[in-house]
């Protein structure tokens, strides 16, 4: 019988980037613990906020898993999620002992801050223009990659469900972007407000 799990990816012990099968460790509210979580996931990265469905499994070696079905991510809300995620390396320029200083300075505000007003980081000491040029170029790349998986949703789907490989993905990705939506009539641009 299908399950639901919400939680925050806390660890990942494994990342298949070939074919997406990730083994991942999940703070779940009301769960003692961390929540083993296994199944095709495209990126994941610590602090990333998953809503998944799937089944609870008890596997002969490894115990209790969730196997996970479908999911949906989200960037974390709270200060300590942010400051996991930005240090995660996911943008570059940004590493745990940064994404501290920024968090502490900014708070809950902060994905808000290198969104709307990239340039504010320069509060922060240690981050001159070149650092700033380069979050917001990885900023600007992960959300490309971000409206892709959302506007593209069904094929992700379908290719997660098919094994195709995430690379793949990734590549035709970029090229899928640029394509037009139906009933946009425009083209997607990662530096639009939109997503």
């Amino acid at each position: 019988m299908p399950s639901t799990i919400n939680g925050q990816i806390e660890r990942i012990t494994f990342h298949n980037e070939e074919n997406g099968f990730s083994i991942l460790k999940v703070k779940v509210r009301g769960q003692k613990g961390l929540v083993k979580a296994v199944g095709s996931f495209m990126a994941p990265t610590p602090g990333q906020v998953v809503k998944a469905t799937g089944e609870w499994r008890n596997h002969p070696v490894h115990g209790e898993q969730f196997a996970i079905v479908q999911y949906t991510t989200m960037v974390p809300a709270t200060d300590a999620g942010i400051e996991k995620y930005l240090g995660s390396g996911l943008i570059k320029g940004i590493g745990p002992v940064m994404a501290k200083r920024i968090v502490k300075y900014f708070g809950d505000k902060t994905l808000d801050i290198i969104e709307k007003t990239c340039d504010r980081l320069t509060e922060i000491e240690g981050i001159g223009e070149k650092r700033i040029q380069m979050i917001w170029r990885a900023w600007t790349d992960q959300k490309a990659i971000r409206e892709v998986m959302v506007g593209s949703k069904k094929a992700l789907a379908i290719a997660v469900k098919n094994n195709k490989t995430v690379k793949r993905y990734t590549y035709l990705g970029e090229r899928l972007r640029d394509l037009k939506q139906p009933g946009d009539g425009a083209r997607m641009d990662p530096r639009s407000s939109r997503g």
